[in-house]
């Protein structure tokens, strides 16, 4: 079997009605399998892998579901999607990912909203740099040369400064 993935279909069924187990199983197999398109599925069912994708990977490595499997093909749920958003805010806890696994979730949710036309919850749009790159170490040192001050920054970018 190949998985394939058409964001072009658009389900209107309640989140809660989709069989959310069924739909990991269907992946799990997939990849264990060596089925074509298994991994590109997982990326797309999910807003965020959280571990290796590959036959170790288990449903506690995943985050946001918000894609039903019908016949095969990933289609986009939407209230799935308003669903995983809500997770996101923190609607039943906070979620347990990294600031980069949080970035990579909402910049997923967001390209979903858009091409729903919805509008992006504020919960998307905000996206504050530590969860971008985590902050940079930074080493300051100065010393004198030649009558100058020279003083040296270095982190996520380095700076050279020279005062008379």
């Amino acid at each position: 079997m190949v998985i394939k993935i058409d964001n072009s279909t658009v389900s209107d069924k309640s989140w809660g009605d989709v069989d959310k187990s069924a739909i990991w199983a269907r992946l799990k197999k997939a990849i264990a399998d060596g089925e074509p398109g298994a991994a590109q599925a997982v990326k797309e069912v999910y807003a965020a892998v959280k571990a290796q994708n590959n036959a170790d990977l288990t449903e506690s490595d995943l985050f946001g579901p918000h894609h039903e499997i019908v016949n095969d093909t990933v289609i986009l749920n939407k209230a799935g999607v308003i669903a995983a958003a809500q997770a996101i805010a923190g609607a039943r806890s906070k979620p347990s990912l990294t600031s980069q696994q949080l970035a990579q979730a909402k910049a997923h949710l967001r390209k979903h909203y858009k091409a729903l036309k919805m509008t992006i919850p504020a919960s998307l749009e905000s996206v504050m740099l530590q969860e971008v790159m985590p902050a940079p170490s930074v080493k300051i040192e100065a010393n004198t040369q030649n009558g100058r001050r020279k003083i040296s920054i270095q982190g996520a970018m380095k700076a050279d400064v020279e005062t008379a």
